[in-house]
């Protein structure tokens, strides 16, 4: 699996427009600080169509675009030449703790104006923000790139055990584990990117049954013996 950061206005435009438009788990509040919007014009997304917000998503892209092109393109390269130097490392670890082939071979990071970081479900295009340092975006980077492979992985063989927003639970609980417990992937970030809940603080739902799945993955016979433990504890949770 090779991964390729980029540029990619419409992708990105998009991407923030779905994320405000649907029913966020971390809440609007907590998202439009993240993406430094005020909150009365993230409310202006909820429930509106493309169509309906198009012009509002496009202003709000032109006007970070403009004043931040330059540092976006230094950040494509740097952070390209740092996961150059655990690309494969990762990729290949990924596939042996899970049992499962990544399922493209190319992977694209756009680096993006407005959000954080988001997975793709079905695709094989993730986001990430721009203007953080090169080695220590590589944690949340692989949190996205891993959180896409995962969802693979529960829309192949656990399609039916979980409705969305608990396989969403699911994912980012395991995302959270394999990248903050497993000492081959933990040596390819900074130390101060280990610490397992600093990864959901956004999502107070999730830390409750993420104690319970702690235990679970620890103590794993393997990867599906996780899973299938997981998914019939998350089935007992009212997350929402």
């Amino acid at each position: 699996m090779k991964v390729k950061f980029l540029i990619d206005k419409k992708f990105d435009v998009k991407t923030v427009y779905w994320i405000l438009s649907s029913k966020d788990p971390a809440g609007t509040a907590s998202r439009a600080k993240s993406m430094g919007i005020p909150l009365t014009t993230a409310r202006k997304f909820k429930n509106k169509t493309w169509k309906e917000v198009q012009n509002l998503s496009l202003k709000l892209a032109d006007k970070r675009y403009c004043k931040h092109l330059g540092k976006m393109k230094e950040s494509v390269a740097n952070y390209q030449k740092a996961w150059n130097e655990i690309g494969q490392i990762f990729s290949k670890e990924i596939e042996k703790l899970t049992g499962k082939k990544w399922k493209f071979e190319n992977y694209y990071v756009v680096v993006s104006a407005i959000h954080k970081g988001t997975s793709s479900r079905d695709g094989n295009k993730v986001c990430r923000i721009f203007g953080e340092d090169p080695k220590a975006q590589l944690r949340v980077t692989a949190h996205e790139l891993l959180m896409t492979h995962i969802w693979h992985i529960l829309d192949t063989d656990y399609c039916s055990a979980l409705d969305d927003y608990k396989g969403w639970a699911l994912n980012e609980i395991t995302t959270t584990f394999i990248l903050s417990f497993e000492e081959k992937l933990c040596q390819l970030w900074p130390s101060s990117s280990r610490d397992y809940k600093v990864y959901l603080r956004n999502y107070p739902q999730l830390w409750e049954p993420r104690e319970k799945l702690k235990e679970i993955w620890l103590g794993r016979k393997d990867f599906n013996d996780y899973m299938n433990k997981s998914i019939s504890v998350l089935k007992t949770y009212e997350l929402r």
